[in-house]
């Protein structure tokens, strides 16, 4: 323990001084049983809940900004629109340590790419932390497309695949995640407690996901069996290899389903979202839960621009600062050690990681860029290693203040 604590100082200290932050500050939890005992029950009792969000990345038509289904003819002031939306995001998204996992539709890789080149926005967006992914409607016909054009057009190689939902049964959605696996994949992020597989799987899919109704999610990501010759994406198969992670379905906070959402996101629409959010809040402090739960929203670009859900016009400020102002409130819960914010990808390390009984598969445990926060200091992000040597566990932390810093390497 001392040992740990003295690795953790000095990482702190680093950054501190890197960032031009108070290191005295940092310095007065680290080590300091005193201090350690001033976190709040919430924090110390209470598993954290990690929070993710999804942008599914198209408008109200997956060929756009090409206005042909050909992808011949692309609309360059709609690019624009769109990169300037998507970057406009992710600068909120930012401000709040909350990494995005942006699933992009055919027509939105090719054209976006193809008319920005090497350092097209979903680049941009991978160096600045988020993760991007594929997105299809209709697996048969978008799913070779999409997976094409981001490998070839954009340069990324996806990990992560949504619109799985959509299958029409659980053979179907099996050999979907069959294909996916195959080119790669590892992770289905899905609306499943919105779909129409809730009836055929009794209301019970994986794990003890039975709080989909207050949450609007499944908190508990589960594993799939996908393979045989029934399979069942409904039952949780703990040697799988494919992991699916639910969020909440659109309908349950604007009341229009999916791409059909064609107004802008308002505070009143967060306002609900917030009550899921809650409830998910609720359901870790009443439960406690040994494994890893998750809680996460989705939108798309034109909910954030002004002017339809074509693209004609950019950003509106309205709407993002409405996204701002409900994660300032998660925030709060960040801060108070009860929230963790993580891509899917990430949560999904920490799913695999307790399955296998790992000595170091305590929540929250995955690494990624943290930035750090105390004090009102704010410090740059800082992409911190923990050897396995060390007998540290590594951990998600963003913007957290210091005493619930302290918590994840206690």
């Amino acid at each position: 323990m001392i040992y740990k604590r003295a690795v953790f100082a000095a990482l702190l200290a680093y950054t501190a001084l890197v960032a031009g932050g108070d290191v005295d500050k940092l310095a007065l939890f680290v080590g300091d049983a005193e201090a350690t005992a001033q976190l709040s029950p919430a924090a110390s009792e209470v598993p954290p809940l990690y929070v993710f969000y999804v942008n599914h990345t198209h408008l109200s038509e997956d060929t756009l900004p090409y206005t042909d289904p050909s992808l011949q003819q692309l609309d360059t002031h709609v690019s624009q629109n769109l990169n300037d939306t998507l970057l406009a995001l992710a600068d909120v998204l930012d401000r709040h340590g909350l990494p995005a996992d942006w699933q992009v539709v055919y027509g939105m890789a090719q054209g976006l790419c193809s008319d920005q080149g090497t350092q097209n926005v979903f680049q941009q967006l991978l160096a600045r932390g988020h993760e991007v992914g594929l997105h299809v409607h209709n697996f048969n016909t978008d799913y070779e497309r999409a997976l094409r054009a981001m490998h070839d057009v954009c340069g990324i190689s996806p990990q992560v695949i949504s619109g799985l939902v959509l299958a029409r049964s659980s053979n179907q959605m099996a050999q979907e995640i069959q294909q996916a696996k195959q080119d790669g994949m590892d992770l289905g992020v899905i609306g499943m407690s919105a779909s129409h597989f809730m009836q055929p799987c009794g209301q019970q899919i994986g794990t003890g996901n039975d709080m989909w109704a207050q949450t609007g999610n499944l908190l508990f990501p589960w594993q799939p069996e996908y393979v045989g010759a029934q399979p069942d994406v409904c039952t949780d198969d703990p040697n799988g290899d494919f992991s699916l992670i639910d969020h909440v379905g659109m309908t349950a906070w604007t009341g229009a389903k999916g791409n059909r959402q064609a107004d802008l996101l308002t505070d009143a629409d967060f306002d609900r979202l917030r009550a899921r959010f809650d409830a998910a809040l609720d359901y870790m402090a009443q439960n406690k839960p040994t494994h890893v739960a998750a809680w996460g929203f989705v939108t798309h670009p034109h909910e954030f621009m002004a002017g339809g859900s074509r693209g004609e016009q950019g950003p509106d400020q309205s709407a993002l600062d409405a996204l701002d102002r409900f994660l300032t409130y998660v925030d709060q819960k960040v801060a108070e050690g009860l929230v963790v914010y993580a891509t899917p990808s990430q949560i999904n390390q920490d799913v695999l990681a307790q399955q296998t009984n790992s000595p170091y598969a305590q929540w929250p445990n995955t690494l990624l860029l943290s930035s750090l926060r105390t004090q009102g200091s704010r410090f740059a992000k800082l992409l911190v290693w923990i050897p396995v040597s060390t007998g540290m566990t590594s951990v998600v932390c963003p913007r957290l203040p210091s005493q619930s810093l302290m918590r994840c390497f206690a």
